[in-house]
């Protein structure tokens, strides 16, 4: 099991394959593609609509569809959407003025994807002309594939990013099953932490975390004390209004119950669930979250920042 990818075109060709060879060849050696979180019912339901096909050879870990995303005409994009199950889910959400982007490296999987756009779209949605497209590309490249900057209003990556307690040697970097199961990968969660704030997203909420069980005795051994994780963050960027440490400055939250399928609370984060009708004081970052994005219509946020608190306890 000592195989290494040689370079970073041979680990993507490496991972691929391993993903497109799933349904012949068996189960995979971690947990890292078992599911997190049930999603909420009406999400439930449209995921139950989505070709069989499609469903049967996804390998994600659960369903990063937000609660109550409005269908507004949205751009959303899918990165790593394998198959496509997330897109065809999203399609229905953001309606026929949206467009729904999912991107791949493998054209195995886009082929599966892109097979019943046109039937689903026109006969299920009821639309005039396909909301969805998938692309083929490289996630760190999205410009290559045509995807230009700040052209989406919301991107969604489900089970393509894996998370660990440390940085791993390069050796296990490199490791070709390691790779496709995920964790040769991993980000450092510290580091993950650090790239997004560097990009804008300045306060990143985790949603849910489950550790990974490697089930293989021989990869096991190979990561030793390295603990695997599957985290689900939920990232804003609200320019100016989001800050890297909590603040204080009085400001209350009150969930008005109206996202669809979360009539008597909303759970922002692991540490902020609100419950309609009930005030609960909020930091600066945490009322902008609820008050100055797409949630805006659903919370009714009191204060301002014109008064500083000092720390927010959270």
């Amino acid at each position: 099991m000592s195989c290494a990818a040689t370079s970073d075109d041979d680990a993507r060709r490496s991972v691929a394959k391993y993903y497109e060879e799933l349904p012949s060849t068996g189960a995979l050696k971690t947990s890292a593609s078992s599911g997190c979180k049930i999603p909420p019912q009406h999400v439930r339901r449209f995921l139950a609509q989505v070709p069989e096909e499609i469903s049967v050879r996804y390998f994600g870990c659960g369903t990063p569809v937000p609660a109550g995303l409005p269908g507004t005409g949205l751009k959303v994009l899918d990165l790593g959407c394998g198959t496509g199950r997330d897109c065809y889910v999203i399609a229905r959400i953001v309606g026929s003025r949206g467009l729904v982007t999912g991107m791949d490296m493998s054209p195995l999987m886009l082929e599966v994807a892109n097979k019943y756009v046109d039937s689903y779209t026109k006969d299920v949605l009821g639309f005039d002309s396909p909301n969805m497209r998938f692309v083929q590309g490289s996630i760190d490249n999205l410009q290559a594939a045509g995807i230009a900057a700040e052209s989406q209003d919301l991107i969604i990556s489900n089970c393509v990013h894996k998370y660990c307690d440390r940085r791993t040697p390069q050796e296990l970097r490199k490791h070709n099953v390691l790779l496709s199961e995920g964790l040769g990968g991993s980000l450092y969660v510290n580091d993950f932490l650090r790239l997004a704030r560097q990009v804008g997203f300045m306060d990143p909420r985790v949603l849910d975390k489950k550790e990974i069980t490697i089930y293989d005795p021989e990869l096991k051994e190979l990561v030793g004390e390295a603990r695997f994780f599957s985290i689900t963050y939920r990232l804003f960027k609200v320019p100016g209004r989001l800050e890297d440490l909590c603040e204080d400055y009085g400001q209350v939250a009150v969930y008005k119950g109206t996202l669809p399928g979360l009539p008597s609370h909303y759970t922002l984060d692991d540490h902020h669930q609100f419950t309609k009708g009930k005030p609960m004081l909020v930091c600066g970052s945490t009322a902008a979250m609820v008050g100055e994005t797409w949630l805006e219509d659903h919370f009714i946020v009191s204060g301002d920042r014109s008064c500083h608190y000092g720390a927010f306890s959270c």
